[in-house]
């Protein structure tokens, strides 16, 4: 009996050696280093992955990293960091004998990224037909601002916010706000106002990137997207945590503060954002106590995602936000303004195969402003409100015919859209409208470098029955370079307060128009674009001519009384010079010009309000020493000067000019601990200017600003680590 327990123990014995060598031969253990390629400075805290495995670590402070109990068979790394390239790199038994260096290349343009808006399918931008700007999370953090129109009107020449008396309004390539369409995620926003939403929504904390499309895009969009479409893509989570903390203090008590976390796992993303604002107002003119420049004020903002993947071909995304401003009256009325919008969003998309998905989605952006009576215990007035709800069905449809070196995607969809307005200036205080869509796109690639988009709109609108929207681009690749040739129509609807305002505050007296038809546009271009990961070069020539321009007009024999009516037609003719280059890897210059021609045919005069001439310039410079990062950011914005109308004191109307002037800023970013927290120290204005007569430019002058920002997630992958 003993010999046998012994002959026992000793099979066992063999068993377990010959087994421990077969799993030595196919378990080994991986180190490595994660370096700069160009100034070989260890880069910590990057991620490294197992492809087609659960395992996964970070590379410590001096950049190196160890996977236990990797296997050889089919093995492969990803190896990713902000700022970089991803790399996939193979592991074989060579290198696993050695330490692993891996030499990340320095991202500073993402030519593969995918964007939607030119198209309504997701394509690379270095891909997309129809030009498109891209302004990247990275860009919108360098810039030190921290609201959507001040990154606009600093990052694109032809984009112009400015003041007209009535609060701010926005052009671009010469055209007034109602003709550009501001979208998030793909939908519109409610709360027009003269024409404008309320700017004060566009918050930049939570937008991943945005991507604007210049020109007549009636064929995807439909009506007001005669002068171009301008997306702000939220964010999605990327990591399994993250969480960011931050805080902007600036003159005038202004202060922005804000929290925002994500999780995500395996089928489940969420995002959630947070942000107060705040400032005490103030006035450039002193003459007048009781008027302010810029009232103060506080707004607060929540903005919830939720993205379910209940299969490989089945997601469900839901999207719901919520905004309150309250603006206080510096004069005596006890009465002020409150603002609150709520939005809310269900998408889903299924994809049968790569060839075939479906994506459909309901909206919902109730938009609404309120008095507060102070002396009844600050109870609400309504006194306006906009509901708009949307509905959408697309599907994406892809043909291969390799033998005829012919690729083809397709895209049919069907639309809803209800407006409805209530506003006490309106005629029967309610109106509504609503709007039917069918779309139909095909783009057919040829040889992989010739792309031709054929694209049509029908609508049906309530009121004025349907409104066809044609479109051809023509895009050819060569190398580095894209060429691109575009003819689309466009068209604009009268707007509910165009046809049915009627109010008569005996100062001033507005009538709308009930015999109004739409505005229609014919717009062309041509251009030219050189990209490449470290440069980004493009020159587009476009011509747009307006039919039937909805005006306002006054009425005659009436005192400061006006109507609107198809006035016009209006020409415009311009070129943007855009540029976004990578300089001795170190600087990035950012670059652009705008000449805008418009010309009002029927008076033969430029258009009111439009600048021939604008012009942007930015220089950053960054410097990574291990773990930090410190950078300069510089830019300006010059301004064209403006031909417009004003009103005299007398009520009588006058040509007026407001001259070309610039506003430059510039600060100092330091990003410690891998970007875990960041301190952004700067100067707006830094030549001081500002106006005490017309408002076009409300800005207050110099003032010194401080953005400080904590990334949890990264701290706490520090501590991990150490």
């Amino acid at each position: 009996m003993n010999r046998i327990i012994i002959y026992f123990c000793f099979f066992i014995s063999i068993y377990l050696s010959i087994s421990s060598n077969i799993s030595a031969q196919n378990n080994y253990i991986l180190i490595g280093k994660i370096v700069d390629s160009t100034n070989n400075q260890a880069i910590c805290y990057a991620t490294i992955k197992v492809l087609n495995s659960k395992q996964s670590t970070i590379s410590n402070s001096k950049g190196i990293f160890n996977i236990n109990q990797i296997e050889l068979n089919n093995c492969a790394i990803e190896v990713s960091n902000v700022g970089y390239s991803t790399q996939i790199i193979k592991i074989s038994s060579t290198r696993i004998s050695d330490t692993l260096i891996v030499k990340l290349k320095e991202q500073f343009l993402n030519v593969e990224e995918v964007v939607v808006t030119a198209t309504r399918t997701e394509k690379m931008l270095k891909d997309v037909p129809v030009l498109t700007q891209v302004i990247p999370s990275t860009q919108i953090k360098n810039s030190s601002v921290t609201n959507i129109t001040d990154i606009l009107n600093t990052l694109k020449p032809g984009v112009d916010f400015y003041n007209e008396g009535r609060g701010m309004t926005f052009r671009m390539q010469g055209l007034a706000a109602k003709y550009t369409l501001f979208l998030i995620d793909g939908e519109r926003f409610s709360g027009e106002n003269r024409d404008n939403i309320d700017y004060s929504r566009l918050s930049s904390s939570n937008i991943d990137h945005i991507e604007i499309v210049q020109g007549a895009s009636s064929s995807l969009y439909g009506s007001n997207a005669i002068g171009g479409v301008v997306n702000l893509i939220t964010r999605t989570p990327v990591n399994p945590f993250e969480a960011n903390i931050y805080s902007r203090f600036s003159k005038f008590k202004e202060m922005e503060n804000g929290v925002n976390i994500g999780v995500k796992s395996k089928k489940i993303s969420y995002f959630i954002d947070g942000v107060r604002k705040q400032s005490d107002g103030y006035d450039n003119s002193h003459n007048t106590s009781d008027l302010y420049t810029v009232e103060p004020f506080k707004s607060y903002s929540v903005f919830n995602k939720l993205i379910y993947d209940i299969s490989d071909k089945i997601q469900i995304s839901a999207r719901a936000s919520y905004f309150t401003r309250e603006r206080f009256d510096v004069s005596t009325v006890p009465i002020h303004p409150f603002y609150t919008d709520l939005a809310t969003g269900l998408n889903a998309k299924f994809k049968q195969s790569e060839k075939l998905n479906f994506t459909g989605s309901i909206y919902r952006d109730m938009y609404k402003s309120y008095e507060v009576y102070e002396r009844l215990n600050d109870s609400l007035g309504k006194i306006y409100s906009n509901a708009q709800l949307s509905s959408k069905l697309i599907s994406n449809f892809k043909i291969n015919l390799p033998k005829y070196n012919l690729n083809q995607q397709a895209s049919v969809g069907v639309e809803y859209f209800s407006d409805e307005v209530f506003a006490e200036r309106i005629e029967d205080t309610t109106k509504s409208n609503q709007n039917y869509t069918v779309f139909i796109q095909d783009e057919v690639l040829i040889k992989n470098n010739i792309n031709i988009t054929l694209g049509a709109r029908n609508d049906f609108h309530s009121e004025y029955g349907n409104s066809i929207s044609p479109k051809i681009a023509l895009m050819y690749k060569h190398k580095k370079m894209n060429y691109r040739l575009a003819y689309a129509q466009g068209f604009r609807s009268p707007s509910i307060k165009e046809r049915y305002y009627d109010f008569d505050l005996g100062f001033v007296m507005v009538k709308g128009n009930k015999d109004l038809i739409p505005e229609k546009s014919y717009y062309k271009s041509i251009s030219a674009e050189y990209m490449t990961s470290n440069s980004n070069i493009s020159l587009n020539l476009y011509h747009n001519y307006l039919k039937n321009m909805i005006l306002e007009q006054p009425i005659a024999g009436v005192y400061n009384g006006y109507t609107y009516k198809n006035f016009n037609d209006v020409e415009i003719t311009g070129s943007d010079l855009l540029m976004r280059v990578k300089l001795f890897n170190l600087f990035s210059l950012t670059s652009g010009y705008s000449f805008t021609y418009a010309l009002d045919k029927k008076t033969n005069e430029l258009l009111s309000g439009v600048s021939k001439h604008s012009a942007t310039i930015g220089i950053d410079y960054f410097l990574r020493i291990k773990s930090h990062i410190f950078g300069i950011v510089c830019s300006g914005k010059i301004y064209g000067k403006k031909d417009f109308v004003n009103l005299s004191e007398t009520g009588e109307l006058y040509d007026d000019v407001f001259p070309t002037y610039s506003l430059w800023k510039a600060s100092i970013i330091s990003k410690f601990l891998n970007e875990a927290l960041l301190l952004n120290i700067g100067i707006d204005n830094i030549f001081n200017y500002k106006t005490t007569g017309d408002l076009i430019n409300t800005d207050p002058g110099r003032r010194l600003f401080i953005t400080i920002s904590i990334s949890c997630d990264k701290l706490y992958k520090k501590f991990k680590i150490n």
